[in-house]
């Protein structure tokens, strides 16, 4: 077995990062749509922008975190 070297808040993130997925898995599966319906794709669009958009936000919090991780602070 191969034991995850990734601390509990680094998995707690990677987690975090593939709700946008599931939860558009979840839409689909619910509301039984196919994405060749307009509704449906139009609806499957949107969540998708969504997602992306989050994925941007994270990637940019984290990226100013090993910013302010790295630069010393002035007095």
């Amino acid at each position: 077995m191969l034991l995850d070297s990734r601390t509990e808040e680094q998995q707690a993130a990677a987690a975090d990062k593939l709700q946008p997925e599931l939860a558009l898995a979840s839409l689909r599966k619910v509301l039984g749509l196919q994405p060749d319906h307009p509704e449906a794709l139009a609806e499957l669009q949107e969540v998708q922008q969504i997602a992306i958009e989050e994925r941007q936000n994270i990637a940019k919090e984290e990226f100013l975190q090993q910013q302010q991780h790295q630069q010393p602070e002035l007095p």
